[in-house]
């Protein structure tokens, strides 16, 4: 009888752990503050913004992945701008935008993503990484500029054996600078 009781506890807590699984992609969002229970962070974007829905966010991700075929995912989080964001992803200066991508901290970590870019784009690197710490944990912040016309602040650390990282995009560097300070949210849950 002892045995029968623990096989049924067993097989429950599976089943109920099974089924609570969070995906690296699920977030809540409450006004213009969004969780991410997989990686522990929430972070407030600007006020009257808007987001890519949910829903088509996490089937592009699925998509995305589908069509790759790589092993690693690589999951968009937020997409936010104050003007309207296509089913494609396409977004106008400024906006936000917060993705995760599996087992790539070493590879894309360090400020190591924004330098790889700045060679194979038209992208000049204004400030070269620099390390912060940012509510309890490390990143690096990389600066770019193409042409004095698209500004970008790229922030990176690791989180769950990904590398997560947040890019603010603007037309003038004070813009990017102004979206930057929205990092003055982040909060990482322990």
């Amino acid at each position: 009888m002892r045995l029968w009781s623990l096989t049924l506890i067993l097989l429950l807590t599976a089943s109920t752990a099974a089924r609570e699984k969070i995906e690296p992609d699920a977030l809540s969002a409450s006004g213009n503050t969004i969780e991410s229970p997989y990686f522990k962070f929430h972070y407030s974007f600007p006020q009257g913004w808007l987001t890519q829905d949910d829903k088509v966010r996490m089937e592009n991700n699925r998509e995305t992945h589908r069509k790759s075929g790589v092993g690693h995912w690589t999951y968009n989080l937020l997409l936010a701008s104050p003007g309207s964001i296509s089913a494609d992803d396409k977004l106008s200066l400024p906006y936000i935008h917060i993705l995760a991508i599996e087992k790539a901290q070493d590879l894309l970590g360090n400020g190591n993503y924004a330098k790889s870019l700045a060679k194979t784009k038209s992208l000049a690197i204004l400030h070269p990484p620099r390390q912060l710490r940012i509510a309890g944990q490390n990143f690096t912040r990389t600066d770019l500029a193409d042409k004095d016309v698209h500004y970008e602040a790229l922030l990176d650390t690791t989180v769950r054996n990904y590398f997560l990282l947040f890019q603010f995009h603007g037309r003038t560097q004070e813009e990017m600078e102004a979206l930057v300070k929205t990092m003055e949210t982040v909060k990482f849950d322990k």
